[in-house]
Formats: C-alpha cells, structure tokens, sequence
C-alpha cells in the first residue's frame, strides 16, 4: 500500500486561507468606501439646504420657519433625503439670539441628520 500524500491538502489549505484572507480585506475595503460615499451623500445634502437658507435668509430678510418654507418658495426642488435615514426627515433647529449692546436679535439655525448614525466627519451646518 502506498502512503496518502498530504501535498495536495496542504495545498489547497493554503490557497484557502490566503483566499479568506484577500476576501476579508475585500470587505473591509467595500465597508469603508460605503461609509465615505454616505458621507459625501450627507455633505451634499447640507450643502444644498444650507445654500438655500442662505438665499432664502438674503432675499425674504428673514429665516425660513421650516425646510417646507424652502419648498414652497422654490429654493429647493424638494427636500433632499437624508442618506443616513433614507428619509426626507432633517432636523431644523431654530434659536433668536441676542448680540451687540442693543441686543439686537438674531436667527440661528442648525440643520443636521435626524440618525444618530452621523458620518465619520460628523457634519453640521450651523448658519447666522
């Protein structure tokens, strides 16, 4: 009788364990380029709201009382979808404020992500 040569299943245990690990690298790799195009996804949504209360602010003279003001008031097609939630659901806070010697008032809004899943830069949009 011959002896069994254990060549072959060192081989193949290998070439498996150097595939598992090309293929975890793989993930990890998709994961972390998912995470940044949420991100950018994220960004360009603020950067749209935060470009339209600007104007909206300039040419009404005051800020807008909801993102549906935006809406209504053609400075925004539609609300963009937050791509953290994948719903239209910004969070828009809005505070009056007091500066100067005259305490003369002035709006704040933030607008930020309603999940508690923010990006990996942590964006916020803080307008005066």
């Amino acid at each position: 009788m011959t002896q069994p040569s254990y060549r072959t299943l060192r081989a193949l245990l290998l070439v498996s364990i150097l595939t598992s690990g090309v293929v975890s690298l793989a993930v990890s790799n998709y994961r972390k380029s998912l995470a940044r195009a949420h991100d950018a996804v994220l960004r360009e949504g603020f950067a749209e709201v935060c470009q339209a209360i600007t104007t909206y602010t300039r040419d009404e003279q005051h800020a807008p009382r909801s993102l549906q003001d935006l809406v209504a008031s053609k400075y925004l097609h539609e609300i963009p979808t937050d791509s953290m939630t994948l719903k239209k659901d910004w969070v828009l806070t809005i505070r009056d404020i007091s500066i100067g010697i005259d305490q003369e008032s002035v709006r704040l809004i933030e607008v930020r992500s309603a999940s508690d899943k923010i990006g990996n830069e942590g964006v916020t949009c803080r307008m005066r």
